[in-house]
């Protein structure tokens, strides 16, 4: 399928062209630190508390689930295991085993890749009602090992720790080259003939730090992303530590700061500029983040743009003129069924946006939109949040926007009512990414 665009986007090539060399990175690009979930503690390569999906672990009734009650911490949660058929004769009374997978193919801090697997620890928190064997079976592109441990503490939490240079395989042991693609956790409970009641929480693979000292530094580092991380499904969008300092890097390899508090807007049709620009000033004087400069998407003619084949056109040479130092992309339902590589484009349009210094921030349409099907919409969010999750860039959720407002579609489309409830949580993702990436107040 090949991009269409339109012939006023054309228009733009002249002024891209020469943009294009303010907007590539000048000399060799610097050598980028792994990437890691809190950045002021690297060792830590990964940590799942179960608090901010997206979680490695996937609900199914043959993986587990999500649960809140007792023996939680209140406000808190936990993973269940799910029961399997690991025995065929569970009418002999066989000792019975729980389990649920880990998918780490899309978690951005690989391992061991390249590092000691001696130096690799994984720390689990384990609740269970029985006594018997905790195993971790680790899946890499070519073979698995595993580790197993004995728990005999019962009915309260319980660290448990696996050493990658204890884990062992057919033939197979674990080696710096490699990386971990998958984890399963395995449970088996002591008495015969029942499940065990099996809950994790809080695993955490670390590389190169004593056990004794990783809870430590782990509370130490999660508080300071507790203060700063926001997610899609509570707040209405995504920020985090390793977002934060992903942009960090763009807009210092960029050479020179950009126009302060100035926004350009990328609207899904040309009309819904305006309402988008009263509802943000309205917005910002309601949570006293002054006055933002916002400036619509525009042709070279002058005239307003918008939609996504105005967006692949027109970003860079609308980032060249405005000199913004956010450009907020609003895509639409229409855009999540249209047939094409939606996401590879937009992946093309986040780099040219990046490479200015400039900081692309992302609104996904509503799959609760009405005559539009959810399925696909929904295909088009999960692509556009993997693509952009590895980019380190901002989401909005409009959908978590509009929840709390009433009448807000016309047809398929947002209404002026379901516009400013979009610019209300934009101004406040925009807000939060002034005050912790800028540091304005």
């Amino acid at each position: 399928m090949k991009l269409r665009i339109p012939f006023r986007s054309l228009l733009a090539w002249p002024l891209l062209v020469a943009g294009l060399s303010v907007l590539s990175r000048a000399g060799e690009p610097a050598h980028e630190k792994p990437w890691r979930l809190f950045p002021d503690v690297p060792e830590i390569l990964l940590y799942e508390g179960f608090e901010n999906e997206p979680f490695i672990f996937k609900p199914d009734k043959n993986n587990g689930k999500l649960v809140a009650d007792a023996p939680c911490a209140p406000g808190g949660h936990a993973w269940a295991l799910a029961n399997t058929d690991r025995d065929k004769n569970k009418d002999k009374g066989e000792k019975r085993w729980v389990m649920s997978k880990a998918e780490l193919g899309n978690w951005r801090a690989k391992f061991p890749a390249g590092l000691d697997p001696a130096g690799i620890t994984v720390q689990v928190f384990v609740y269970t009602d029985q006594p018997g064997y905790a195993a971790l079976k680790c899946r890499h592109g070519s073979g698995e090992y595993e580790d197993q441990q004995s728990v005999n503490i019962v009915k309260q939490w319980t660290p448990v720790l696996f050493k990658f240079t204890e884990m062992r395989g057919n033939k197979n042991r674990p080696e710096a080259k490699q990386t971990i693609s998958e984890m399963e956790f395995w449970f088996q409970g002591k008495p015969r003939g029942e499940y065990p009641v099996v809950l994790i929480d809080d695993i955490v693979v670390a590389h190169g730090m004593a056990p004794a000292m990783v809870l430590a530094k782990l509370k130490q580092a999660e508080k300071k992303y507790v203060e700063i991380a926001r997610s899609q499904t509570k707040e209405g969008f995504s920020y985090t530590l390793a977002m934060q300092d992903a942009l960090k890097s763009a807009t210092r390899s960029a050479g020179r700061p950009r126009k302060a508090k100035t926004i350009l807007i990328a609207p899904a049709r040309p009309a819904d500029s305006a309402v988008l620009k009263t509802g943000m000033a309205a917005a910002a004087q309601k949570i006293k983040a002054g006055t933002y400069n916002v400036l619509p998407l525009s042709a070279p003619d002058g005239s307003p743009a918008g939609g996504l084949q105005d967006i692949y056109g027109l970003i860079p040479y609308n980032v060249q003129k405005t000199d913004a130092e956010v450009a907020l992309l609003v895509l639409s339902c229409q855009d999540a069924v249209a047939p094409g590589r939606t996401t590879e484009h937009l992946k093309l349009v986040i780099e040219r946006i990046l490479d200015a210094g400039c900081i692309p921030v992302v609104c996904l349409p509503a799959a609760t939109t009405p005559g539009v099907d959810k399925g696909k919409v929904e295909a088009f969010n999960n692509s556009c949040n993997t693509v952009l999750g590895a980019m380190n860039v901002p989401v909005i959720d409009t959908a978590t926007a509009l929840k709390d407002a009433k009448n807000v579609f016309e047809g398929s489309d947002l209404n002026a009512a379901g516009l400013e409830a979009l610019a209300q949580t934009a101004t406040t993702a925009l807000r939060h990414i002034e005050i912790n990436l800028f540091g304005r107040r």
